[in-house]
């Protein structure tokens, strides 16, 4: 039998990769705890985050329900992962391309992309929201970012106003 302390040091490491933006050792280090703890719950929502596909992260969040059909921030992964994977298999079916303009971009991405926030700071809030989700608290990403200190209310607004106007262009001539 593994150590439990070997297991909780992978993941820790993982973890801290993870916030440090390294994607390939965390990926590295929460499959080595899969490969010592195959029901590592936490380790499947946080390989899910850094693996380099969407389907890879689909098969995470699968793998974490089949070991506890219950896990809401699973649920939820799996639930979000899927819509996008919907949502770019349309575009593209379109023709247009998975970064087109004809969708209006989530929050994240769009103070990412604006320069407000850094990728770190997305991932940390959106691991803050899933951690939440698994206590069966939600909490929208905003007010997370806010309460971080990663952006002020006034820049969340503005985002805010920004996709809202975005979403009702798309419905004028």
């Amino acid at each position: 039998m593994v150590a439990t302390n070997e297991v909780d040091e992978l993941f820790r490491r993982g973890v801290e990769a993870t916030q440090a933006g390294d994607n390939h050792l965390a990926q590295q280090c929460f499959q080595r705890v899969l490969d010592l703890d195959p029901k590592h719950e936490r380790a499947w929502l946080w390989l899910a985050d850094v693996v380099d596909s969407l389907e890879e992260a689909i098969e995470c969040y699968k793998a974490c329900l089949e070991v506890n059909p219950a896990n809401e921030a699973a649920q939820w992964g799996l639930k979000d992962a899927l819509e996008r994977q919907a949502q770019v298999a349309q575009e593209l079916t379109r023709g247009l391309g998975a970064q087109s303009e004809s969708f209006v971009a989530r929050l994240g991405h769009y103070l990412v992309s604006h320069g407000l926030i850094t990728p770190q700071q997305l991932k940390q809030a959106l691991a803050e929201q899933r951690r939440l989700a698994g206590f069966g608290r939600r909490k929208r990403l905003g007010e997370i970012l806010l309460e971080m200190g990663a952006i002020t209310e006034e820049q969340l607004q503005q985002a805010l106003d920004n996709q809202t106007g975005n979403f009702f262009s798309r419905f004028q001539d």
